[in-house]
């Protein structure tokens, strides 16, 4: 960042205002390099950097396409949306179909039982050693 902090919170309208034609391009200049650094760090997102995935909120969804979509949304009609909809049920229904095995009946969940799972790592206990002896310290008065 070119501007720091106290620069921006000293700068208003009428200091703006007052400076010359060439010292209020060479600002303009240094607030457009401050604006694109900001842009870039506010979309930083673990799949364009180097942060780690757990960093990501836990409602944002993980669509990589996430910007296109967005904008194709916006440019189309409500009649898309509803041909958009459309095509998600049909897309829904055809899962659920192939998740019917060869009977017709819907697979039953897998049954787990409970406490530790095979596979799953352990965690045991610290070995508790027995008490064998007592060892009394006491403040020795020597002068």
């Amino acid at each position: 960042m070119i501007l720091s902090e106290h620069s921006l919170r000293q700068m208003d309208e009428p200091y703006i205002r007052s400076l010359s034609e060439k010292p209020c391009q060479d600002l303009a200049v240094k607030m457009l390099f401050d604006l694109k650094a900001v842009h870039e760090r506010l979309n930083q997102n673990p799949t364009n950097s180097s942060m780690p995935p757990s960093s990501c909120l836990p409602w944002v969804t993980n669509d990589s396409s996430g910007d296109e979509s967005k904008d194709e949304e916006q440019g189309k009609g409500i009649g898309a949306e509803v041909e958009t909809e459309a095509s998600e049920q049909e897309t829904s229904t055809d899962t659920e179909q192939q998740a019917k095995d060869k009977s017709g009946k819907q697979p039953l969940p897998v049954k787990r039982n409970p406490g530790k799972q095979p596979g799953a790592p352990g965690y045991g206990r610290t070995q508790q050693l027995p008490i064998t002896d007592t060892v009394h310290h006491r403040v020795s008065l020597r002068r």
